[in-house]
């Protein structure tokens, strides 16, 4: 079983464009040591999403992460979208 500890606040409320925020957590896999990573998000823009539940009017979260940790590691991007009259995320592209 893996755990993030704490978690990945991955939304920071209340949400708006220009918003900036960082997560520093611990990913935890049985056998292994535990790694600590950064996670950086950025809430650029409000965009109009067309998914098959419908059209949403979205915030978009950057999601940078990568292991704190010295070494020359890769970093890992997500795109994700919003919806608050939903109250969910509604795309997401990795």
């Amino acid at each position: 079983m893996r755990v993030y500890a704490p978690a990945d606040a991955r939304y920071s409320w209340p949400l708006w464009v220009g918003k900036r925020w960082t997560t520093q957590y611990l990913f935890k896999a049985p056998g292994r040591p535990a790694l600590p990573f950064l996670a950086t998000y950025v809430c650029d823009a409000i965009e109009e999403v067309k998914v098959p539940a419908g059209k949403f009017r979205c915030y978009r979260i950057w999601r940078r992460v990568r292991p704190a940790t010295e070494g020359n590691f890769l970093e890992r991007v997500t795109l994700s979208w919003y919806a608050p009259e939903v109250g969910a995320l509604v795309k997401r592209l990795d």
